[in-house]
């Protein structure tokens, strides 16, 4: 991963560095390249581009990514504890191989709107 410079929100004003992939910090340079085409005005830093958007987080977003990072095994062990929850203590295995045969289906996926972000 390379690494971006960006502000410290500290007190002290000095810089930092942030871990992005390659192709992040290509895209966030040629953005803030683009913003800086203009005749006037003193030029705008990631830090600034990177501030202006975090306000736009929002629950779909953080829930999307979130769910992103699952691994199968994660999904299935959520899955699990979901259905013990409703139906009573069955083991992990038990509920895998259920699930494989078809006696448990999978649960019906939640629209973000259903979801609450903790």
């Amino acid at each position: 991963m390379d690494k971006v410079d960006v502000k410290n929100a500290g007190e002290n004003g000095r810089n930092t560095t942030l871990p992005v992939s390659g192709d992040t910090r290509r895209r966030v340079i040629e953005a803030v390249e683009m913003i800086n085409k203009k005749e006037y005005g003193r030029r705008v830093r990631i830090d600034e581009l990177i501030a202006a958007l975090v306000p736009y987080i929002n629950p779909e977003l953080v829930k999307s990514l979130q769910e992103a990072t699952l691994s199968p095994m994660d999904r299935l062990e959520r899955d699990h504890r979901s259905y013990v929850g409703e139906h009573g203590p069955i083991s992990l295995n038990d509920y895998h191989d259920k699930r494989l045969s078809g006696e448990i289906l999978p649960p019906k996926k939640q629209s973000f709107s259903e979801v609450s972000v903790e």
